[in-house]
């Protein structure tokens, strides 16, 4: 394993347990509320929470097994049309899935859960934090640069962690004073705020200077 791809696995497990730490319980609490109701003599099919629940698990587990998530995305997807909860849900499965196939180094099946993603909630802003993370493996810094910020701006600039992928692409892209810029704000250093970051070399998001 390189050290870039190193630093990527554990950006995953941190955008994992921003995004997924709330829903998680909520659907754990629900899961065990329809454990309790069933009869003690019938064996019952998953419900969609405790799905969720253990996808959510196995996403963290270091040897997670996918099927949970299989099983959770292909139930989802036969609810066509879908609503706004279970478009959440079926983004935040895509999410989960592709971690554990990162850690497999399947990258192109990963690559393929994160566009789902992308295309369900394009305003999470984990999914773009893990394409962008992505894309530094695959040294597209460009791309990758593009992601983070569209990370920062969908989170306000309060997660330290994207700035500190954001200088990874910064310093790919050859941009070194950049990606110092974003090294401080990720310890709460306060940089002024410029026009954009792209991969020009112009700075700062709105309000990126004060995560």
């Amino acid at each position: 394993m390189n050290r870039l791809s190193a630093i990527f696995r554990g950006f995953f497990w941190s955008a994992m347990l921003c995004w997924s730490g709330a829903a998680y319980g909520q659907a754990e609490t629900a899961a065990g509320s329809s454990a309790t109701s069933l009869l003690p003599a019938e064996q019952p099919e998953s419900s969609g929470a405790e799905d969720e629940a253990q996808c959510f698990q196995a996403a963290l587990q270091q040897t997670g097994d996918t099927l949970w998530c299989d099983l959770l995305i292909t139930r989802l997807n036969q609810r066509l049309p879908l609503d706004t909860d279970t478009t959440t849900t079926l983004a935040r499965a895509y999410l989960n899935r592709s971690g554990m196939l990162i850690r497999s180094d399947e990258l192109t099946l990963a690559d393929a859960d994160l566009n789902a993603a992308l295309q369900l909630r394009p305003d999470i802003p984990e999914v773009h934090l893990m394409l962008g993370n992505l894309r530094l493996v695959q040294k597209r810094f460009a791309e990758a640069l593009d992601h983070f910020n569209e990370a920062i701006v969908l989170s306000d600039g309060r997660q330290p962690a994207y700035f500190i992928s954001r200088a990874l692409a910064l310093r790919g892209l050859g941009q070194i004073g950049l990606a110092a810029d974003d090294v401080r704000r990720s310890r709460g250093e306060f940089v002024e705020a410029q026009a954009d970051i792209n991969p020009s070399g112009s700075v700062g998001p709105p309000g990126a200077g004060s995560p």
